[in-house]
């Protein structure tokens, strides 16, 4: 069955839902070919949240890749890479809630100074060493 995620509405500027599980949706952050990021806040926390939602109707293993990056992420803990908090599943699919990190994306950012060019890859070179240093960790830990 088709989703408000699935049917690309976010992408044309579809209402979003007002609630995911818990979570009050607040807004949307971003949408793409992929999925969507939303806005949401946790009532039982008092704190937002990121929401990371996939579309799933092309892909059937979409869903299940979605649960396997967040248990992944999940066991992270590291400076350049969000917590993740929960993996929330409703009729509408799966949703990873994760650490809402405030500020401009690395694309706006690039629009403004694109000097910064190299230092985007600097950027993702850190995330990628925080998610390296913990996959070690887990096959050393076993």
């Amino acid at each position: 069955a088709s989703t408000w995620v699935d049917d690309g509405g976010l992408r044309r500027g579809g209402a979003l839902p007002a609630r995911i599980g818990r979570y009050e949706v607040r807004g949307l952050i971003a949408a793409g070919a992929q999925g969507a990021v939303l806005r949401a806040h946790d009532p039982d926390l008092a704190r937002d949240v990121a929401l990371k939602a996939i579309h799933v109707a092309a892909d059937r293993g979409a869903e299940e890749r979605l649960r396997g990056e967040a248990r992944v992420l999940a066991r992270l803990n590291h400076p350049n890479v969000v917590a993740v908090y929960e993996l929330v599943r409703v009729p509408e699919g799966s949703f990873v809630a994760m650490e809402l990190v405030e500020g401009i994306s690395v694309a706006e950012l690039l629009k403004h100074d694109s000097t910064l060019v190299g230092r985007r890859v600097g950027l993702e070179d850190q995330r990628d060493d925080g998610v390296q240093q913990q996959l070690e960790h887990d096959q050393v830990d076993g």
